[in-house]
């Protein structure tokens, strides 16, 4: 589950310590920039504080959310000593005088104006190359600090993401099973749907992932009539040499950890996807294992030779 602590997602601050003076410490030119568009000491203050923030954390955020010791800093920065006096967070984070300076960091800063179309589409780009969505959120909150848009809320954006990989997974599925011919689907039918609840569709499921047996001549002739009923089965290999490998991958784990209950209660295209990718995963892991115990038995029988 996405939370704010398990991703780069910038935090605010709970509470400030000595880094402040590097965190917050506003710059001669910011200082310059707050000077030259405020009337007065307060709102000079206010925009820093704003200006500064926003930097930090890539998004405009309530003033009253931040530490007071961060205010109260800037304002022993720019000599502000009416600070002691106090001044109307709450009023201001709903003032247009606070939209006027969000307005002008913005067009000082040249932040682009993040929107939900934006944002969905370069988190799909992820979600279609990365499995984990802790990655796929990272890569988003990133790839917009790079292009100075500026980050929505935690929760608005952890649903796009989600939204987002939920997109990409069906786009792999829909994509694997286009590729599938009437004739295709109806020979995986025939060899693990149709009546799957029998003992030799079971059979036939669990076969499919079977490991390799020991090495042995005996061994190596049933594990080559395996290898062969597996390339019976295989679908399409070209259509998954268009699929990220870790997409790949993360779709074979998921497939080989159901079983034909499981399987028969999934969406039709999921399930002959998840299908076709254990197949052809098992067929790649099959032919190398079936080489490397020809190659052992190979061995076994020259060394008996020699002897």
């Amino acid at each position: 589950m996405l939370t704010e602590q398990n991703t780069i997602y910038p935090a605010i601050h709970t509470s400030i310590d000595e880094q402040i003076e590097k965190i917050f410490a506003p710059s001669k030119d910011e200082i310059l920039f707050a000077e030259t568009n405020t009337a007065n000491k307060k709102y000079q203050l206010l925009l820093l504080t704003l200006l500064r923030s926003y930097q930090i954390y890539r998004r405009f955020i309530p003033l009253i959310d931040l530490p007071f010791d961060i205010i109260h800093y800037i304002a022993n920065v720019i000599n502000f000593e009416e600070i002691k006096l106090g001044v109307h967070l709450v009023e201001y984070d709903r003032s247009r005088q606070k939209l006027r300076h969000v307005a002008l960091i913005k067009d000082h800063l040249g932040i682009k104006t993040s929107c939900t179309k934006t944002m969905a589409t370069i988190a799909l780009e992820f979600a279609k190359n990365r499995e984990n969505i802790e990655t796929v959120f990272n890569c988003t909150v990133e790839s917009m600090i790079f292009e100075n848009m500026e980050l929505p809320s935690f929760g608005s954006l952890k649903t796009i993401v989600e939204l987002s990989r939920r997109r990409a997974n069906n786009f792999f599925y829909k994509k694997i099973y286009s590729s599938l011919s009437p004739k295709q689907i109806d020979h995986l039918d025939k060899c693990l749907f149709n009546n799957f609840k029998s003992y030799e569709k079971q059979r036939s499921w669990k076969d499919i992932k079977t490991d390799p047996p020991t090495v042995s001549a005996n061994n190596v002739k049933h594990y080559t009539e395996h290898v062969q009923w597996l390339q019976s089965l295989v679908i399409n290999k070209k259509i998954f040499n268009e699929i990220p490998l870790e997409r790949y991958n993360q779709l074979y784990v998921e497939g080989i950890s159901l079983n034909l209950y499981k399987l028969n209660r999934l969406p039709k295209m999921k399930r002959y996807a998840l299908v076709s990718t254990v197949i052809q995963k098992a067929t790649e892991m099959a032919v190398d294992n079936l080489t490397t115990m020809i190659i052992k038995t190979y061995n076994i029988m020259k060394s008996s030779a020699k002897n």
